[in-house]
């Protein structure tokens, strides 16, 4: 049955004051939430795509035996483990020398033209560009679908030049090789490949850590192959922290406001509380009441901080994607989780608040405040 003393407290004009410092808090607060979760998330994927967060170069003294190499491609969170190739220069159909490498399909440049290894034929991948001893700068463009002749003056192997990188990104000249034209060159050269080092592959720069730990010993070292690596983790992980901090310094500051308006409000209605106990309303009964009130004046705060915190949302997706390298996107998903979390941290606080308050009601005597009348 409708009960009109759930809205005895509601006529308050004060209210308006109230929904409107608890929506820009919670504008603002949902926008910090939501902006550090998804700066969060893209800084994250930024650095698991990187290579060289999960590249770890691994080696030894001596040689590394079969045996040992599976032990470590049978590591848990290994993704990919090859030999380092030693440093090795063919000629490229008779015109230049170019240097061949060897790598992991996720660390290969992405291609501008063709595509990357299918591992079917053999294969190379060459710069867009490349200078002569001339100092001319030559496109290799023209080669991508066709199959050239890699040589030396004892080796001779036809590849198929399955695409290109941008040699402007990377000032890189080598060529790629795939793993079948790597078998070709061991089979007239059984040197090619390092005895001594490996390259480890994480499945997450996450994983780096436990992979180090298990391979390292008296015999091995690991490291990153690039020291970049660990300046983006850093950053990363102290972006995280700064996130978890500033949630707990909002949720804290969304407690200490939603309890300084409850006061309010039961200071406002001493008169209406003393009323309803008069006429037999209990405590918990009045708690639930201003509970009720509290959470309706939330509730059309909370609609109206949507507003705010959507505006807010699309000036910093504008800041972060116009004045950084990285890249913000509105995702609806995202944002409802984050407005779920919100709606269920301001629906806790108000409880608390309000049991906290108890006290207060408790001690507002009915007779007193209504013998001053």
């Amino acid at each position: 049955m409708f009960n009109p003393a759930y809205f005895v407290f509601l006529k308050n004009r004060k209210n308006i004051l109230y929904i409107l410092s608890i929506s820009l808090t919670l504008g603002i607060i949902i926008s910090l939430i939501y902006n550090l979760y998804t700066f969060n998330l893209s800084y994250s994927n930024k650095i698991r795509n990187n290579i060289i967060n999960r590249a770890l170069a691994v080696s030894k003294n001596s040689s590394i035996s079969q045996d040992e190499f599976d032990k470590i491609k049978s590591l848990d969170n290994v993704e990919f483990v090859y030999r380092e190739m030693n440093s090795i220069s063919m000629q490229f159909e008779k015109l230049f020398n170019m240097s061949l490498i060897y790598k992991s399909k996720n660390e290969i440049p992405d291609v501008i033209l063709g595509s990357k290894f299918d591992d079917d034929r053999v294969e190379i991948i060459l710069p867009s560009n490349f200078y002569s001893n001339k100092n001319e700068c030559i496109s290799l463009e023209e080669y991508v679908g066709k199959t050239v002749e890699i040589s030396t003056s004892d080796i001779k192997i036809n590849a198929y030049v399955c695409g290109v990188y941008d040699y402007n990104k990377t000032y890189s000249t080598y060529v790629y090789i795939n793993s079948n034209f790597k078998e070709k060159l061991i089979e007239y050269n059984n040197e090619v490949e390092s005895d001594k080092n490996l390259i480890v592959i994480a499945n997450d720069y996450k994983d780096v850590d436990y992979i180090i730990k298990e391979i390292e010993n008296e015999e091995y070292s690991a490291r990153l192959v690039d020291g970049r690596g660990k300046s983006d983790i850093k950053i990363y992980n102290l972006a995280s922290a700064i996130m978890i901090i500033l949630i707990i310094l909002t949720v804290i500051f969304s407690f200490i406001l939603v309890t300084n308006i409850i006061d309010s409000i039961i200071n406002d209605a001493k008169k209406d509380i003393s009323i309803l106990k008069a006429i037999g309303y209990k405590t918990n009964h009045l708690s639930k009441i201003i509970l009720f009130d509290v959470l309706t004046i939330t509730g059309i705060s909370f609609v109206i901080s949507i507003l705010i915190s959507l505006g807010i949302n699309r000036l910093v997706i504008y800041l972060v994607n116009t004045k950084t390298n990285l890249i913000l996107n509105y995702n609806s998903n995202k944002y409802g989780l984050v407005l779920l979390f919100s709606i269920v941290i301001i629906c806790i606080i108000s409880m608390i608040s309000v049991k906290l308050n108890n006290r207060k009601i408790k001690n507002i005597s009915s007779i007193e405040l209504l013998k001053e009348d």
